[in-house]
């Protein structure tokens, strides 16, 4: 009877301890694979989210970028057409009537000025042509207080505020001073049917628009004409604030994606560029609900394949934790005897499955544990001999290479120094040049293999320091310009203000090897050099228009 009780009990304890295995087990598995979706679900959701913002941003920047072109081009266009209308220094100012047949001329040629005026040095505008109103030549109308003629500089013209004429098309008033003496003013009336135009053709999804506004926030230009005719003011609009902040404040960078209201209340993504000359701005708005419709769509299917894999999760952990509970148990125990140093140490596991194979591998690997440990001290110790004889006989092989090899190519180089001394004859000196050139280069690619072999060697060991790069650059502008400068060709030295942490020997040593490259094989054109960073990272590059190398043989370069 007590033997069957302590039967009885000992079952019972066994069981109750599987049974406690598989739970914990199954809740670990539950817990891993609920973890690992919901983050992996929730890291899908924020990268798609992020890439989905950042794609509308690139779109919309792009878009109002490209018009903030088109439209500055346009202006600078207009002043470029402006200046084509004054004499060119040392001619002759040209007569009234010639240049008021030169405006007529330029009217026919840029269709988008309806007038253009000349105000001469005393401020009275002498000549006028128009295509709305009647043209005058000599009048002599006193602008001498207009802000046309006071405003404008060399070099900098002045851009009125918008205007409407008869209340049904915007111009704007852009008045040229060539600083020329006795140049006067021109100044001409931009008709902007050409921003309109514009900014009316570009689409951003299905419903989305552009629009510009100047550096006060009034509408300038926008798809419902009307919007402009009323002179509509958007300067208390967030995206329209923010687009003109960043013009006061000159920010560079790529400005940020705006979610905010339009004119009729709703949410909007908005993105805008400046239009330099002007100071006006281009915004882009799409509807909110538009813009990240795809991701909603997104949002949803990750949702429900989320929610899809955690039910087949959590009852795939049950039955792989049920499975696993008794033969892992045998394999951590079989692992934690081998892992002691009981090499002869056999699992069994008969789960005819992966298990089983698991385990034969591991008394597989037993078996080779147990052969290799056999020879192992053996061979390390004739391994480390060896390496040790290597490197103590390329030591010997530097230290005599050092000496014996440079001192031929410095006789050699004196023996060129005496007969470029002794030779006259132009040939003579020619032939003389090729050979101290090829002396100059066998000399760099010696140095070049011996900095190698020291560094193979451990003779020569990098030392790091924080140093600006900007002396080095100097240092190698100043080196190399009279050779560049002999093959004529243009060396330059970009300046910079970065500072780097690296061997600066080294560091300068390569340099001059790329920039003797560089001289040596570029027969015409230039060779620059300069850094560029990479996040905490500095490239230094050094470009030149040489023949280059053909891509093929661009991978072989770094092979030793």
């Amino acid at each position: 009877m007590t033997a069957s009780r302590s039967k009885h009990f000992a079952r019972s304890t066994n069981l109750t301890q599987r049974n406690r295995l598989f739970r914990k087990y199954a809740a670990y598995f539950v817990v891993l694979v609920l973890g690992v979706l919901i983050a992996s679900g929730a890291v899908a959701l924020s990268f798609s989210y992020q890439e989905t913002r950042a794609t509308l941003a690139a779109v919309h920047r792009e878009k109002a970028v490209s018009a903030a072109i088109r439209i500055e081009q346009f202006l600078r266009d207009i002043e470029q057409n402006i200046a084509w209308t004054e004499t060119p220094p040392g001619r002759t100012a040209p007569s009234y009537d010639q240049r008021y047949i030169d405006f007529l001329k330029f009217l026919r040629q840029v269709p988008a000025i309806t007038d253009i005026a000349w105000i001469d040095a005393n401020g009275r505008e002498q000549i006028r042509a128009s295509r709305l109103t009647m043209d005058r030549v000599g009048g002599g109308e006193d602008r001498s207080r207009d802000a046309r003629f006071l405003v404008p500089k060399p070099g900098q013209p002045y851009f009125s505020s918008v205007y409407f004429h008869k209340e049904t098309e915007p111009y704007l008033t852009v008045a040229v001073n060539s600083g020329r003496k006795h140049a006067g003013v021109t100044a001409v009336e931009v008709n902007l049917k050409f921003v309109w135009d514009v900014i009316s053709r570009i689409r951003v999804g299905e419903t989305g628009y552009a629009y510009v506004v100047d550096d006060r926030g009034q509408l300038v230009s926008h798809p419902d004409i009307s919007l402009v005719l009323q002179k509509s003011d958007l300067s208390a609009l967030p995206q329209v604030q923010a687009a003109l902040a960043a013009r006061a404040t000159s920010s560079e960078g790529d400005p940020e994606l705006i979610e905010a209201l339009d004119t009729r209340g709703r949410p909007m993504l908005a993105a805008y560029a400046p239009i330099a000359p002007i100071g006006w701005s281009v915004l882009v708005e799409q509807p909110l609900n538009e813009a990240y419709a795809p991701l909603y769509h997104s949002l949803m299917r990750t949702g429900f394949l989320l929610l899809l894999g955690l039910i087949v999760a959590v009852i795939a952990s049950l039955l792989l934790a049920r499975r696993m509970v008794t033969p892992i148990k045998t394999l951590q125990d079989g692992a934690a005897r081998i892992g002691a140093g009981a090499l002869d140490q056999h699992i069994d596991v008969h789960t005819g499955d992966e298990l089983e194979t698991l385990a034969e591998e591991f008394n597989l690997m037993t078996t080779r544990l147990r052969d290799s440990y056999t020879g192992l001290e053996q061979k390390v110790t004739e391994r480390t001999q060896e390496l040790a004889a290597a490197n103590q006989a390329k030591t010997r092989f530097l230290a005599a290479a050092s000496h014996d090899l440079r001192q031929p190519m410095h006789a050699l180089g004196m023996f060129v120094a005496q007969l470029r001394g002794s030779v006259t004859e132009p040939r003579a000196l020619a032939l003389v040049d090729k050979v101290e050139s090829a002396v100059t280069a066998l000399q760099q690619l010696l140095d070049a293999l011996l900095d190698i072999s020291r560094l193979d060697a451990g003779v020569v060991t990098p030392t790091s320091a924080e140093f600006a790069l900007q002396p080095l650059l100097t240092r190698l502008d100043r080196a190399f310009a009279p050779q560049a400068e002999e093959k004529g060709l243009r060396l330059r030295a970009v300046p910079s203000r970065l500072a780097v942490c690296s061997d600066p020997v080294l560091l300068e040593r390569i340099l001059i090897n790329l920039l003797a490259n560089a001289v040596r094989y570029t027969e015409r054109g230039g060779i620059v050099i300069g850094c560029r960073r990479h996040g905490d990272k500095v490239r230094v590059e050094v470009w030149d228009s040489g023949a280059g190398i053909a891509p093929q043989h661009r991978e072989s370069i770094f092979k030793e």
